[in-house]
């Protein structure tokens, strides 16, 4: 018996009739040439590059040839059906489906056309060209046709391409090879080749709908057909009874037959004819219908960069709003759930078009938001929270705050989109900030193996199951919803492509919700077209009232998110399931492709909040629009999008420059912000105390003593008290940098010491100097440094990188001698362990640490903080070896161990972070050795570190 997924494949089988598939398509009226019988101008593919992508004819066709205007080298080659042998007309036409790029072109793009490997003419593509007919003809007569006929998402040219070849030029009754290549213009502008032989199909699909009718409940049976050639009807029959005639045109035909609802699965027989062309018979399961409320969430993905220039972006988002605004009026007689409903994803963009608004437009804006017809996200953007400490998240939502108090608006829930995981100390901060919803919806690509790119197990684990998220004291909670299909589904839509497509991607979405059990009649659906920094769909309105006019369920309703829970939560509120834990996050690793900036975002950011201590305990008043803006730029560098889409591909690119030069300037105005509020005299004069004070602790200062590899310059012993702490089989000891050559962690390389000096050895502190070689560096230096003074260990790690663009990771070795090892993460007040405090669907393979972390046992244990490095490793390093070019296997577990990696630096990503860096970089490690673990003394040690660092010299 087959499940219901397997079965809705069935329903969606494509019953085929080969159409004359080698021969001949059809006599039919084309642009320019007449009437013409047309030969199927692609039979099969000879060479080039194959990708699936959007056709003219989505349901059937989704295989093309590729070639762009980069080296001049990548050639495109098919074969077309033979000349009739009884070809008695001069010419011969052929067609296949093609596309090309036009609405993303930057200039004109050369393409050359070669028939059998003899150059024939040169065709040229232009941006923004959208005319209905362009050619290009040979000497020979030779003529090359394109008819546009739709766009796709990206707004590019979709259509068919005619050939028109002299046949005294080749032979009778012979193929054609037809080749394509993009001429040299460092460019990735393209041209495709649909792989299709022009072939009549037919698809029927039992969609889960109900129909509105006048007398009865139906569900609807959805044909769908290509057909090629003059009009003509198409018979069918269901179950034996013969059903209305259908007329069907030239191309893709889609129509509807009304059924009786079951209650229980149940089989039908279809039969459909047309003419002496297509017959075929069919077996059609149909199932009960779960009557469904779609929330589309509209709204645009805020990528600051990556697809765009960031000044670009900006631009989008304001216009975005404006679009609304003018919708919104549009629509205001709509039936209430069709009216236009926009979501703005980031206040980074709502406070861009407050600066530039007029008073009017900004009283408009604000009117729409209180009407629910614009919904605000309360984030000020998309943020690695595994990169921020407690304090900083609430950064993250502080715009919200004042604009809630300033304008009187109710922003109570939060979107985040594109990143997988968030911190569990979100939970704290968004509930103190007044946000009670929390709606995720993390990158999708169906076509990848997790659903998405870099996400391991999230969406499997979490994707469409709401759930109450308790915070780490178990005071606070929010409702956490993570989309199930994302925040891109409906990506390379253009606006009102939900038309053409829209209905069987509604009924497969539904079938996969029936077949998981989806256990609620409310279902969240971000609707973001086009791509990331998206634009609005002026369509959609109309859309939904049609659809809501035509069916009973599903009803679609334009929404903001806070409808949706607000909804969601009157209806399944004392349903819905209550899970405490962190859901540790997964992209914060690219973070560490530009280490040196992001160590010194981390130092001004621990800064940020020293200065603010330091203020309260002087009673000195800070200057507010300069604070804000330190934390606001922040936050912007903790923004997921580190650059552009092809920084790895194309790092030189002036699009990849400018995007990362722009990036950087937000570090460098957060530290400018950052030293203006340090420049006020009462707070320099504290610093300067607070930096030259040493600390001293009450604790019995243990004997400790230590000794260096001569080989490596790890540290191959640590004993206190006698107790030995380092596992020197591991690595050759504690404390040094491990170069990781490739995807392979078992391919690494250790340093190997130069000179070992003592840079200090008075009676209170003594520092020892090793300095070494390594692959991938300039040089590595380790100080080891004690203070009679205290009971820890300080490490420091400088590492002086190459610039490298090959695959490669750094991380410092910390392999201790720790039996039946607890690794304990904190996490605000709090701590998390692997083995207790990660929710299904986190981050296995790395462990984002704000302040500390420790390892222990039941007697003794070791504290460890380091405050310039957000992320840990236990018991390996990360391996990012691949299944295919863009995708690896992610931990589904992971367990405590007494060896510990901090993870310092990698280009493993293939898009957006940096593909090489260089330069020097420094990480100081601090250990605290001590008996049973005690979570105050840990939160101690964290505090005091991380103080110590932001208050450091930059």
């Amino acid at each position: 018996m087959p499940t219901m997924k397997s079965s809705f494949k069935i329903l969606f089988a494509t019953l085929i009739l080969a159409l004359f598939s080698n021969i001949v398509i059809a006599q039919i009226d084309v642009p320019i040439f007449g009437k013409q019988t047309i030969l199927n101008g692609y039979t099969k593919t000879l060479q080039g590059e194959t990708i699936s992508y959007f056709s003219i004819y989505p349901d059937f066709v989704n295989m093309a040839l590729l070639t762009r205007c980069n080296d001049g080298k990548k050639a495109i080659e098919w074969e077309t059906t033979a000349i009739p042998s009884n070809q008695t007309a001069p010419y011969a036409y052929f067609n296949w489906i093609a596309a090309h790029s036009t609405g993303t072109s930057k200039g004109d793009r050369n393409f050359d056309l070669f028939i059998n490997d003899t150059y024939v003419l040169t065709f040229t593509t232009h941006p923004k060209n959208y005319q209905p007919i362009w050619s290009f003809e040979s000497k020979d007569s030779t003529k090359l046709l394109f008819n546009y006929l739709k766009q796709d998402g990206a707004l590019d040219a979709h259509g068919i391409a005619y050939l028109r070849v002299p046949v005294s030029k080749y032979e009778i009754g012979k193929s054609l090879r037809i080749k394509v290549i993009g001429q040299k213009q460092d460019s990735p502008d393209w041209y495709m080749t649909f792989q299709y032989p022009f072939e009549e199909k037919m698809d029927v699909a039992a969609l889960p709908f109900l129909l509105k009718t006048n007398n009865a409940k139906k569900v609807p049976l959805l044909f769908t057909v290509l057909h090629f050639g003059n009009s003509t009807n198409i018979e069918i029959e269901i179950n034996g009874k013969a059903q209305e005639k259908h007329t069907i045109v030239n191309g893709m035909n889609s129509f509807e037959i009304a059924v009786e609802p079951v209650t229980k699965k149940t089989d039908l027989t279809i039969k459909a004819k047309i003419g002496q062309q297509l017959s075929v018979e069919k077996q059609l399961s149909i199932y009960p219908v779960n009557k469904r409320q779609i929330y589309f969430i509209h709204n645009a993905h805020t990528d600051i960069g990556y697809s765009h220039l960031q000044e670009e972006v900006e631009k989008i988002h304001i216009d975005n709003i404006y679009d609304a605004l003018q919708l919104i009026k549009e629509t205001k007689d709509y039936p209430n759930g069709s009216r236009f409903v926009w979501n703005v994803e980031s206040l980074w963009a709502v406070e861009s078009f407050l600066k530039t608004a007029s008073k009017a437009d900004q009283q408009a804006f604000f009117e729409a938001v209180r009407k629910k017809q614009i919904g605000l996200s309360g984030f000020y953007t998309n943020v690695l929270t595994g990169l921020c400490n407690p304090e900083e998240m609430n950064w993250i939502t502080d715009y919200a705050v004042q604009l809630r108090k300033e304008q009187k608006l109710t922003i109570n829930a939060v979107m985040m989109s594109d990143i997988p995981g968030i911190s569990w100390s979100m939970v704290h901060s968004l509930a103190k900030q007044g946000i009670r919803y929390y709606s995720s919806g993390p990158n999708y690509i169906e076509s990848m193996p997790d659903k998405g790119d870099r996400i391991g197990s999230f969406l499997r684990a979490v994707g469409d199951k709401p759930f109450w998220w308790k915070s780490t004291d178990g005071k606070d909670s929010i409702l956490l919803w993570t989309a199930g299909k994302g925040y891109s589904s409906w990506h390379g839509y253009a606006p009102g492509g939900i038309n053409d497509r829209g209905e069987k991607k509604i009924a497969a979405y539904l079938s996969e919700l029936d077949q998981d059990h989806y256990p609620y009649s409310i279902i969240q659906w971000r609707y973001n077209i086009f791509s990331d920094n998206g634009k609005t769909d002026g369509k959609i309105s109309d859309f939904v009232r049609h659809w809501n006019e035509h069916y009973e369920s599903p009803i679609i309703r334009l929404a903001t998110v806070t409808d949706l829970f607000e909804d969601f939560e009157k209806a399944y509120g004392k349903r819905i399931p209550t899970l405490s834990g962190d859901l540790t996050p997964y992209w914060e690793d690219g973070a560490y492709s530009s280490a040196k900036e992001e160590v010194a975002a981390r130092q001004t950011s621990f800064k940020i909040l020293e200065l603010e201590k330091i203020a309260r305990l002087n009673k000195v008043k800070i200057d507010s629009v300069e604070l804000y803006n330190a934390k606001k730029f922040i936050v912007l560098w903790h923004e997921h999008t580190w650059g552009a889409y092809n920084s790895i591909s194309e790092p030189d690119s002036k699009f990849a420059i400018h995007q990362w030069d722009y990036k950087k300037r937000l570090l460098d105005s957060a530290i400018y912000f950052t030293n203006k509020i340090q420049q006020q005299q009462e707070l320099s004069a504290t610093i300067h105390h607070l930096e030259s004070a040493t600390p001293i602790n009450n604790r019995v200062i243990p004997k400790l003593v230590y000794a260096i590899d001569n080989s490596t310059g790890f540290i191959k012993s640590i004993q206190v008290n006698g107790k030995e702490w380092v596992d020197p089989a591991k690595y050759s000891g504690l404390g040094g940098a491990i170069y990781v050559k490739g995807f392979n962690p078992s391919n690494y390389f250790l340093s190997k010491v130069k000179k070992i000096e003592w840079t200090e050895d008075g009676p209170l502190t003594k520092t020892q100097r090793i300095t070494c070689s390594l692959e991938g560096m300039k040089e590595v230096v380790y100080e080891i440094s004690k203070s009679a003074l205290d009971d820890k260990l300080h490490i420091t790690v400088e590492l002086d990188k190459q610039s490298i663009r090959d695959k490669e990771s750094v991380h410092i070795a910390l392999p201790f001698s720790i039996t039946n090892p607890t690794v304990r993460v904190g996490m605000d007040n709090s701590f998390i362990s692997p083995e207790k405090g990660q929710l299904k669907g986190s981050n296995r393979e790395f462990f984002s640490v704000q302040k500390w972390i420790d390892i222990s046992n039941e007697n003794v244990g070791v504290t460890i903080a380091c405050p310039a490095a957000a992320l840990f490793e236990l018991g390996e390093m990360i391996d990012e070896k691949r299944i295919t070019r863009d995708t690896k296997i992610w931990k589904e577990a992971s367990k405590s161990s007494a060896t510990l990696f901090v993870y310092v630096m990698n280009n493993y990503w293939h898009t957006n972070y940096k593909a090489d860096q260089e330069g020097k970089v420094k990480f100081e490690i601090v250990l605290q050795f001590h008996q049973k673990f005690n979570l105050s003394e840990a939160q101690k040690l964290g505090d005091q570190v991380s103080s110590r660092f932001g208050l450091s010299k930059f």
